[in-house]
């Protein structure tokens, strides 16, 4: 293990030069296509940390049960380990996918209710200055099934610049699993009621 000393302004300089050109590289990594892809669920077994691998998922591709890494292009506010999400599968090699991570879903087998979700935060993450495109966005949102307030929060399609116009205080329709109300989707296609509420980064 190296130790640095900290206390001298050239290792202070050092540190942040390679911190800048770092971050500056990841930054500006290629976006890979992953159109050409084959759609699939996945259900998440493990949440990626720090420098470790991605999140770990559960999915079946052509028959076949896989349970592996995926790309650390995503970011894990929001996501919890049971939840489904969409994803897409190198055909070349089935243990690549990439984590659809603004797709969270239901399976055909799952029994789902609906009621009503208000908006209570839009925020941006992964911001990048110079290339603002690649900046994702978000939202957290409250409902009730029965006596229990339930806060959840949830990532935006890529395509949502500016947020989709989803403002603090809008309601949408809410689906979430019977047997666990806690797994919940907010539906950004069907609003129930607008607000006038400025957003606020």
């Amino acid at each position: 293990m190296i130790y640095l000393n900290f206390k001298t302004r050239a290792n202070r300089l050092i540190l942040n030069i390679i911190f800048t050109s770092l971050f500056f590289m990841a930054s500006c990594l290629p976006n890979i296509d992953h159109s050409m892809w084959e759609d699939s669920v996945c259900k998440i077994i493990k949440l990626g940390y720090g420098k470790g691998p991605g999140n770990k998922a559960k999915y079946i591709y052509k028959g076949v049960e896989y349970e592996e890494f995926s790309e650390r292009s995503v970011s894990i506010y929001g996501m919890v380990p049971g939840e489904k999400y969409a994803i897409k599968i190198n055909p070349e090699n089935p243990k690549k996918y990439v984590i659809l991570d603004w797709k969270p879903v239901f399976t055909n087998d799952e029994h789902t209710c609906f009621t009503s979700g208000r908006v209570t935060r839009v925020y941006r993450f992964g911001y990048f200055k110079k290339n603002p495109e690649r900046s994702k966005y978000g939202v957290e949102f409250v409902y009730k099934v029965g006596d229990i307030e339930i806060e959840r929060s949830q990532h935006l399609p890529p395509s949502c610049m500016n947020y989709c116009n989803i403002r603090k205080g809008d309601v949408y329709e809410v689906a979430f699993l019977h047997d666990d109300v806690y797994r919940s989707i907010l539906n950004i296609d069907n609003k129930i009621q607008s607000s006038t509420d400025s957003i606020k980064e």
